[in-house]
């Protein structure tokens, strides 16, 4: 609503919308979305790591070790 009609018709203008779902702030600009991706970068790291040792796949630091015969 334009605040000239507000003025001539005396309505009050809406109260801004605040939800949970609708943050002042972008997701990844603070402090605890910071360490929260952290968080789940690192254990997606290791899940990755510990889910393919257990499908029988080597891990890479294996992989290029020589083999002393």
């Amino acid at each position: 609503m334009y605040p000239e009609r507000l003025r001539l018709t005396g309505l009050k203008p809406p109260p801004p919308v605040t939800t949970l779902f609708s943050p002042q702030t972008p997701f990844g600009y603070t402090r605890k979305d910071v360490l929260l991706i952290g968080v789940g970068v690192t254990l997606f790291g290791y899940g990755l790591k510990y889910g393919l040792e257990v499908t029988s796949v080597p891990a890479l630091f294996s992989i290029a070790t020589p083999v002393c015969s």
